[in-house]
């Protein structure tokens, strides 16, 4: 009987061994699942605050995430936050999430064709107009020659949906040739609700030239544009 509880011992160690010994080892790496969207679209100025991720692993259950990158809120671009988790096997995953801070003014970016018709007159001047978002103020755009003027590239002004504002300021020493035509000027717009055009927006304006002398003056106009 002795010899018989021997063997059956001698046999479950060997039934052990050779089941540890067949056992596979964790090569699975944990599952990653991101709170919220892998792609959000954020509006550029605004607090961002993200939604994080959390880990699960086979055999390790719950299992701590690690993010890398940030998001810079008060710059117009593309960003990618990145997360991490490791088992204690030492499998590791990572998931991404694709964040890009724009600009609400940006309904607005393109080239157009202007026309812009002088109030009181038949004076029309057409030209081809680009306008561009501010990479870091919100609803600010800017255009490359506001009013058609040599060196005006500082204009902007505040579009966001249907509104459009070109708040007072000054284009100092624009325009081209001699005399009058190279002057101080400033302007703002006066109205944009005096009718719609199709793919693309009007709004009014005054162009006022200052510090001329004699140059001195200002016009009232209507500026029509239409996206190309």
């Amino acid at each position: 009987m002795k010899k018989n509880l021997s063997i059956t011992a001698f046999s479950m160690l060997l039934a052990a061994a050779f089941i540890t010994g067949c056992s596979k080892d964790d090569t699975t790496p944990p599952v990653i699942t991101l709170s919220g969207s892998s792609s959000v679209d954020h509006v550029l100025n605004s607090t961002y605050s993200d939604a994080g991720a959390t880990a699960n692993d086979g055999e390790d259950g719950a299992v701590t995430v690690s993010t890398s990158g940030s998001v810079n809120k008060d710059l117009v671009s593309p960003y990618v936050i990145t997360y991490t988790a490791t088992d204690k096997a030492g499998n590791t995953a990572s998931e991404t999430r694709n964040v890009r801070v724009y600009n609400q003014g940006e309904t607005f970016a393109g080239t157009y064709n202007v026309i812009d018709s002088i109030v009181g007159t038949t004076l029309v001047y057409p030209y081809t107009q680009v306008i561009r978002v501010d990479s870091a103020v919100n609803n600010r755009i800017r255009f490359n020659k506001f009013g058609d003027y040599a060196n005006n590239t500082n204009i902007t002004a505040t579009a966001s949906g249907a509104t459009f504002d070109v708040p007072f300021q000054t284009g100092l020493n624009i325009g081209t040739g001699s005399g009058c035509n190279i002057a101080d000027h400033t302007f703002q717009s006066v109205s944009n609700s005096f009718g719609t055009i199709t793919n693309g927006f009007r709004f009014q304006y005054v162009d006022a030239i200052i510090n001329g002398g004699t140059c001195n003056g200002s016009v009232t106009v209507n500026s029509n544009w239409v996206r190309q």
